[in-house]
């Protein structure tokens, strides 16, 4: 069953530019947080010239998975959306995809 998990998201303004940073923490007691010695399960750093460009960028990014405009974006501080997994839609092909393994080779 697909759980609630917290996407994190940062807009920074550094003398370098603006940097958008997204991503996911894994929780303290998770095995993969244990296992790969990280916090992240997935971290982005977008290097962006104006903070426009950063706020349209998390917009995208935030539709293309299936979460709505975000209400107001603050600049230099840390914030979150809780993400709802919804079910997902099986795709099968009307024929079976054939493999060659040998796709290539010269004899």
């Amino acid at each position: 069953m697909n759980q609630a998990y917290q996407l994190h998201y940062q807009i920074q303004t550094t003398p370098q530019g603006v940097i958008l940073k997204i991503w996911e923490a894994l929780s303290e007691d998770e095995a993969a947080r244990m296992q790969r010695s990280s916090a992240f399960l997935f971290r982005l750093n977008f290097r962006l010239d104006t903070v426009e460009t950063a706020q349209h960028l998390l917009q995208r990014y935030l539709k293309l998975i299936g979460i709505s405009d975000i209400e107001e974006t603050s600049i230099d501080e840390i914030q979150f959306v809780k993400i709802n997994p919804g079910a997902t839609e099986e795709f099968e092909p009307d024929s079976a995809f054939h493999y060659d393994r040998d796709f290539g080779r010269q004899s």
